[in-house]
């Protein structure tokens, strides 16, 4: 059994966003591609959430959650290089599970995102709710966590904006484009720490209507394709919770995603004990 580590919330998405892009500068050009920024933006959220919370959380505790978080990758036929990213969200307090996808493009050196087919956008969006579209820029370029700000540009423009190696765009607002860079100059996309955070990490744009599991089987399916990478995470208000945590195996050589099926959710889990009762 393992305790849940205290998480100062505010602090995540900067984090996220730092590390990625220091990950983003120091990667050697050969060497870009979807699947492996995939795996230093997961590095950049596993770093970030498992920080201790210092002081910090003693001054302002309302903000704090207790979280665990574990990534693993899908091998055999299932793998291709591609950055799809699925996360799934338990809440063990209102014990709920709740799945969000994002779908990854790579800036290529002409400013273009050669992988974005808005015909298979579509699809994907149709049959995925909330999907969240990831930009992996090869230089920074500007961000808007404001929501206000981002919808709309002539005042975006006036702000002073931070800049982004990763950008995120809802897949409702790029499938009308047959371009990705021309959803982005549309409207300024978000930084991706301030997305996973507000979005996913806080639940609201998570899929409750099914299981994690066939959530992500579904996904699978529609695409094709597995998705690479799974995140996993477990919060809660309570740091007295303990869990185990198993990740789903899928088989080398596998086309399908059973083995999800059999996955012991962290909700059947009872509240620990108090010894003082």
């Amino acid at each position: 059994m393992e305790s849940l580590r205290e998480v100062c919330v505010e602090r995540i998405a900067t984090e996220i966003n730092d590390a990625f892009d220091v990950e983003s500068n120091a990667m050697n050009d050969v060497d870009r591609n979807e699947d492996l920024l995939s795996n230093r933006l997961i590095h950049s959220i596993r770093n970030a959430l498992g920080q201790p919370c210092g002081h910090q959380g003693e001054i302002n505790r309302r903000s704090n959650l207790y979280m665990a978080v574990q990534a693993y990758k899908a091998t055999g036929r299932l793998e291709q290089d591609h950055g799809d990213i699925a996360i799934v969200v338990t809440d063990l307090d209102h014990r709920i599970t709740g799945t969000g996808f994002y779908e990854a493009k790579a800036e290529s050196h002409d400013g273009l995102y050669p992988s974005y087919k808005m015909r298979q956008l579509r699809r994907l969006e149709s049959k995925t709710p909330r999907l969240a579209v990831v930009m992996y820029e090869r230089h920074a370029k500007p961000v808007s966590d404001d929501a206000y700000f981002c919808s709309l540009p002539y005042l975006a423009a006036r702000k002073i904006t931070p800049l982004r190696h990763c950008r995120v765009l809802p897949a409702s607002w790029v499938r009308q484009f047959p371009r990705l860079e021309a959803a982005a100059s549309q409207i300024l996309p978000t930084s991706f720490g301030h997305h996973f955070v507000t979005k996913y990490l806080l639940g609201r744009d998570l899929d409750y209507s099914r299981t994690s599991a066939n959530a992500i089987e579904r996904w699978v399916r529609v695409t094709r394709r597995a998705v690479p990478v799974i995140l996993e995470i477990v919060i809660s208000r309570n740091p007295d919770w303990q869990y185990t945590g198993n990740p789903v195996r899928i088989l080398p050589g596998s086309i399908a995603t059973d083995l999800l099926s059999t996955r012991r959710e962290p909700l059947a889990l009872e509240p620990p004990i108090n010894p003082s009762i």
